[in-house]
């Protein structure tokens, strides 16, 4: 991963993230260690954190544009809903990313799901909270699941995580086993639109009715959004209302949802 340079970057090499990232071989010792020494701010060791940053990393977090689709929340005219979603709808009513999948976010993120930084999760969640403080709140709030295999191998679900620093906060109660994966899929990162879509195509099941209820699927990031539009499907199959997507980062790079 490459740190780009400027003051941020150089805030992450003289923080915690960066001065402990390398240094230890087992996750769950740098977790302990991390989360017992670590000064106020994540990024850079500031005091005076909001929220698990100080101000200036916060200042400086890459934001999503006001260019986007009010349904997908790819790139385009500023609350018009895309010509893709207008010509093949999701099965999700909109997706509300805190932030755009970019460093030193898309860092925080990789460093929780594969480093067993979990004291990262709280930091993250309070993004997604303020992304969607004004919103209408769900019915109930569905992490999205990982397949028995990587949960085995990860030893926990980052979704989950977030979703349940969430409901603390938003006094939305948390559904974790609603929703589920019927099979493993191979990773999504390095397929194209219709290869992703192929591929997580019948991966979730949703065991019990929903009839008539709101819910917010919880997921760390959205890339296409082929893989939160499935599991929305799912989840309208057994008759959910509404299915909103609240993402922590989505990329803006890629073309389509």
């Amino acid at each position: 991963m490459r740190i780009p340079g400027g003051r941020l970057g150089e805030r992450w090499r003289g923080g915690w993230l960066g001065r402990w990232g390398s240094r230890w071989g087992s996750p769950w010792i740098r977790q302990w260690v991390t989360a017992a020494s670590a000064p106020d701010c994540a990024l850079c060791g500031a005091p005076g954190a909001i929220g698990g940053l100080c101000p200036p990393c916060l200042v400086e977090l890459p934001r999503l544009p006001q260019s986007i689709c009010a349904r997908c929340a790819a790139p385009g005219p500023a609350g018009e809903i895309c010509g893709r979603c207008l010509v093949d709808p999701p099965a999700f009513d909109s997706v509300l990313p805190a932030a755009e999948y970019a460093f030193p976010v898309d860092a925080m993120i990789h460093r929780l799901k594969f480093s067993g930084a979990l004291w990262i999760a709280p930091v993250l969640a309070n993004l997604l909270v303020e992304r969607v403080a004004s919103v209408r709140r769900p019915d109930g709030l569905v992490p999205m699941p990982l397949s028995d295999r990587r949960l085995t191998e990860r030893g926990f679900n980052q979704s989950g995580e977030i979703a349940r620093l969430l409901s603390r906060q938003l006094g939305v109660v948390v559904r974790p086993n609603l929703l589920r994966r019927a099979r493993d899929t191979r990773p999504q990162s390095g397929l194209s639109f219709a290869e992703r879509a192929l591929n997580v195509r019948g991966a979730f099941v949703v065991d019990r009715p929903v009839d008539g209820l709101h819910l917010a699927l919880v997921d760390d990031v959205v890339t296409t959004g082929t893989t939160a539009n499935e599991a929305a499907r799912a989840l309208r199959r057994c008759g959910a209302q509404r299915v909103d997507v609240w993402v922590i980062a989505r990329t803006l790079r890629m073309d389509g949802r």
